[in-house]
């Protein structure tokens, strides 16, 4: 069977065109799968028809025009109706590409409502994670840690000289060193990006308004629907209106103007999006972050890629002397604390709570009524913002056939049963989060004001299901501010002419309000061991230097200062009348009366230390 169905279809789409001299776009319907195809529900639209006329010389030619207002994912659907009895033979119209097409479905959907923006600005950059490591020096004459080494300079070592920067915090607290002295740290601050992820800022421009048409005639043959001409229109509708032709044999005039403005926009100013490894872009995030003459670091992008395509702080060796903060716990120990004046980093020095940084979700689940927002083109010049909702369209609809009249028509609306959740998301967005099931068309909902069906109507809403098949759908309706705390009744019923409250379905739904998310970014001090196996070490010019009275005034900075100074002074003395009387009382004789010893002398007095001989003595 399935080969017979195969040979037919060579047969029509290769030498039935080619005998006929036919296009292969007619007998391409033979091709469509045998699966079956149904058209999108038929949605009911008011329609204005009124009839134009100009003339052409000496003849008045008549174009009768239908005008509606279409919304998105609304399908307006019509028929040509024969207004002569004269047909054409079958045969005749085939041969002209033609067929008779009085018999069906035209289908008019409104698919897509875009926003393009465009990109005036454009930079990437990261998160930097950020490595402290710092050592302190006691002796101020020391160059292992010094202005001239550590101020306002690169890292001396490793390949990413631009990612490291030396900083020099002089006049630090005296612990672990000797009393009166001034120890000084040095540090080395480094950035590298943080899971070697990047990300994409760019500036949004003011928008221009595109809609998408999806346009398809079916024929109902053979038990099954078949396409037999399909167009996809984009318009532009910020500016007159649009026309163009819908289908092939140019008999359908399509004119497009705004309904009014797009109900909902993208706030232009900086966005971001995560940079993928394949050049590609994730959605779009918005945030507070760095123009691209910015250089603020309680911003996002602070930490950028430069012309050389290396991730770098923009006059670092500068701001980085600013922005860090460090002092001494223990000069001698090595310990100290550190701090970034800086947000949107992560911290190496702190593994418990590394994390400086919060982004903002994605703007399609912040704002309900985005569907997707991308940057789409190669080159990152337009962002593009799909919408989920939004205003009616005006179209105007021509009909270039004497001969034909253009009939509308729609379908019933259906609903088996729903249920939801009314949700104050953490953004304060209000809706009604709503689940439908078996149903397709027009769906009037009512929000009464408690829980009991006799309380009174709140709010009315209307929504839309343009899948034909019936269908289990989630649909987001927004709510006013009126819909607040505790749970209410909701009731549904589908779009039918002769309405019954019996066939209305109701539910008890529930209430729900998240808190509103608050990303509080604080930096603490944190300790660091530094490592300095040269610094403070005993030197004799260190040593001399504490016998100098100029240091030891340099140290006098508050009263308990200059105590500390007294007492060391008068430490100094007594060690020093100690010295002097072991030397003049005790060494120096015990010298002398060695000596006399090794010279043969008798004796040696420690009052007063002299030697007597043995001839002296028996004289």
């Amino acid at each position: 069977m399935r080969l017979v169905c195969l040979l037919r279809c060579i047969l029509a789409t290769r030498l039935i065109p080619w005998s006929f001299g036919l296009p292969s776009l007619l007998a391409s319907e033979i091709l469509q799968p045998l699966t079956s195809m149904v058209p999108p529900h038929c949605t009911k639209i008011a329609v204005i028809k009124s009839m134009l006329s100009h003339a052409s010389g000496d003849d008045l030619i008549r174009t009768t025009q239908m005008n509606i207002r279409i919304g998105l994912q609304n399908t307006a659907c019509f028929r040509l109706e024969n207004n002569t009895n004269d047909r054409d033979s079958l045969f005749i119209d085939v041969l002209n590409a033609r067929s008779d097409d009085q018999g069906w479905l035209h289908t008019l959907t409104l698919s897509r409502l875009e926003h393009h923006h465009p990109i005036s600005q454009q930079y990437e950059f990261a998160i930097p994670e950020v490595r402290t490591s710092c050592i302190c020096e006691c002796d101020a004459n020391s160059d292992i840690c010094s202005a001239r080494t550590y101020s306002f300079t690169h890292c001396a070592y490793n390949n990413t000289q631009e990612n490291c920067f030396r900083t020099f915090h002089p006049n630090q607290a005296d612990t672990g060193c000797s009393p009166g002295s001034q120890s000084k740290l040095c540090c080395e601050v480094s950035f590298t990006p943080y899971q070697s992820k990047s990300y994409v800022a760019m500036k949004l421009e003011q928008p221009t308004t595109f809609v998408t048409f999806k346009y398809v005639a079916y024929d109902y043959t053979a038990g099954r629907w078949i396409e037999k001409d399909k167009n996809t229109i984009r318009v532009e509708i910020d500016g007159q209106t649009q026309w163009l032709f819908l289908d092939r044999w140019r008999r359908l005039e399509l004119g497009v103007s705004a309904g009014g403005r797009a109900s909902h926009q993208l706030e232009t100013g900086m966005y971001f999006a995560v940079n993928n490894p394949n050049g590609e872009m994730n959605e779009l995030r918005q945030q507070v972050i760095n123009e691209i003459n910015e250089n603020n670091f309680d911003k996002l992008g602070w930490f950028r890629k430069d012309a050389l395509g290396h991730f770098t702080v923009r006059n670092g060796k500068v701001k980085i002397q600013r922005m860090h903060l460090a002092k001494v716990e223990n000069c001698k120990d090595q310990k100290s604390q550190s701090f970034l004046d800086a947000h949107h980093y992560v911290d190496y020095n702190d593994p418990e709570n590394p994390e400086r940084f919060a982004l903002e979700a994605a703007v399609e689940r912040i704002y309900p009524w985005i569907r997707s927002a991308r940057v789409i083109d190669g080159s990152g010049r337009h962002a593009v913002v799909t919408h989920s909702e939004g205003t009616n369209v005006e179209v105007a609809l021509q009909l270039h056939d004497d001969t034909y009249s253009l009939s509308f028509v729609h379908d019933f609306s259906k609903m088996d049963d729903f249920s939801g959740t009314v949700i104050v998301d953490f953004k304060s967005n209000r809706f009604f989060n709503l689940t439908v099931y078996n149903a397709t068309g027009i769906l009037h909902g009512t929000v009464k004001k408690t829980t009991d069906k006799s309380s009174n109507d709140e709010f009315h809403f209307t929504t839309y299901i343009g899948d034909m098949r019936g269908t289990n759908k989630t649909l987001i309706v927004p709510l006013p501010a009126l819909i607040d705390g505790g749970d209410r009744m909701i009731c549904l019923h589908a779009d039918n002419d002769n309405f019954n409250e019996q066939e209305e379905i109701c539910r008890i739904i529930v209430f729900k309000e998240v808190a509103l998310e608050i990303n509080l970014l604080e930096n603490t001090w944190k300790e660091i061991d530094g490592h300095c196996p040269e610094c403070n070490k005993l030197t004799m010019g260190g040593f001399l230097s504490n016998f100098n009275p100029m240091n030891w005034a340099n140290g006098i900075s508050s009263v308990s200062n200059f105590v500390m100074v007294i007492t060391d002074v008068v430490v100094y003395i007594i060690l020093l009348l100690i010295i002097y009387f072991v030397l003049t009382r005790c060494l120096i004789p015990c010298f002398k009366c060695a000596f006399c010893f090794s010279s043969g002398s008798l004796c040696c007095s420690f009052s007063s230390p002299s030697c007597k001989s043995k001839n002296a003595q028996h004289h």
